[in-house]
């Protein structure tokens, strides 16, 4: 198999991969489990999506990124829970020690960072004067352009904007509450009405909204339970 993206959200992962399978084109979210369980093992790696070697061309040009890595064969359902569980929470204990140690020392500013060693800086974080994150920057595919800008309150969170498919524009936006997602809206090209929304509860989805013409009105509503299944579809128009 080859990974033909890394994703930042597991959300995003799902985007693309719905937009592949539009294309006829199958394809594999390899980090799934490990992304819903512990998803900090994952911040600089982002979430990978895979397709077979043949595809992987076809895979490239429809999500218009460039060739990617051969990919290890994946396990389905990638990390034993419990491994996750526990190696997460280790993390989750190295950030917030890390974020204790930062607070109070006056260092805020900006520090960029090259994530694979090609001399430019593919993410930038600011941070206030207490150390506490304000906002963060990412180049997912290292082209030398911003594609993730994330604001952070309060040391978590508040608003992520992603260009997904590297267009140059802003197409998706999550809006967080105390660090948690509670909503998701795509809008292709970044501007105009959206064609899609995403509702959730305590970071689980919960409902989502459709427009294909985005002419302002919902078609249909569709609602799930907390393991992804539907539950309801409402026509809307």
């Amino acid at each position: 198999m080859v990974v033909v993206k890394r994703c930042g959200t597991l959300e995003d992962a799902y985007l693309c991969r719905n937009l592949l399978a539009e294309a006829g084109i199958e394809s594999d979210v390899l980090d799934e489990a490990t992304a819903t369980t512990a998803p900090y093992l994952l911040a600089n790696t982002g979430i990978r999506l895979a397709v077979a070697d043949e595809d992987a061309d076809r895979a490239c040009e429809t999500l218009g990124v460039p060739r990617r890595e051969p990919a290890a064969t994946p396990r389905r359902g990638g990390l034993p829970v419990w491994v996750a569980l526990v190696v997460g929470a280790a993390a989750i204990s190295v950030v917030v020690a890390g974020m204790k140690q930062s607070r109070g020392t006056g260092t805020g500013g900006r520090e960029d960072f090259d994530r694979n060693g090609d001399g430019r800086p593919d993410l930038r974080v600011i941070c206030d004067a207490d150390g506490r994150t304000t906002e963060r920057w990412l180049d997912q595919n290292f082209d030398g352009r911003w594609d993730v800008q994330e604001h952070w309150a309060n040391g978590q969170p508040a608003v992520i904007e992603q260009d997904v498919d590297f267009d140059g524009s802003y197409d998706r936006r999550g809006e967080y509450r105390q660090g948690v997602l509670v909503s998701e809206t795509i809008t292709p090209g970044g501007s105009g009405n959206p064609l899609s929304r995403l509702e959730f509860r305590n970071g689980v989805l919960t409902a989502s909204w459709s427009d294909p013409e985005r002419d302002g009105k919902w078609n249909e509503r569709v609602e799930y339970d907390p393991m992804g299944r539907e539950t309801g579809r409402t026509t809307l128009k």
